[in-house]
């Protein structure tokens, strides 16, 4: 995908804080298996270190190509999906709130705002759909990504 793509991304969750939080709820679970060893919390403790393990394979993709973006959560989406220009009304680099808009980060579903695909961040692609549906990509490189739409003739410089 990212070998044949004008722009291609890759992020993934990497706030120091998050990774304190999920360290914390580790070690609270591993000291009470510790005092009280059982097989529930032993099960409870191997089901959270498998959920941060989980929580640290996620990545967000995005890739822009000639015929349309592509966008993916793995592992939560195998496939691409797969937007072409046809569908498309309009496209354009946005500042956005996580919290306010779509109520925070990851697959968000906002009121007004429509769909989110987020990890960090205030800059997006949104794009709007012909069928009147919204969709918001996060991205880390919001001027790399204007000057490939630019480039297709999506948007305005």
């Amino acid at each position: 995908m990212k070998e044949e793509s004008l722009f291609y991304e890759s992020q993934k969750f990497n706030q120091w804080w998050v990774w304190l939080i999920i360290f914390a709820v580790i070690l609270l679970n591993l000291i009470i298996f510790i005092k009280i060893p059982s097989n529930s919390m032993f099960v409870l403790l191997l089901l959270i270190i498998g959920l941060a393990y989980l929580f640290r394979r996620i990545k967000l993709e995005t890739a822009i190509k000639e015929d349309g973006i592509y966008v993916r959560f793995f592992p939560l989406h195998i496939m691409f999906a797969f937007h072409p220009w046809e569908t498309i009304e309009k496209v354009y680099v946005r500042t956005y709130s996580a919290v306010s808009e779509y109520g925070g980060w990851g697959i968000r579903e906002g009121f007004i705002a429509g769909k989110a695909y987020n990890v960090d961040g205030e800059d997006g692609l949104q794009i709007e759909f012909k069928n009147k549906e919204k969709l918001l990509i996060g991205t880390a490189k919001p001027d790399e990504l204007r000057k490939v739409l630019v480039r297709l003739n999506k948007i305005e410089e």
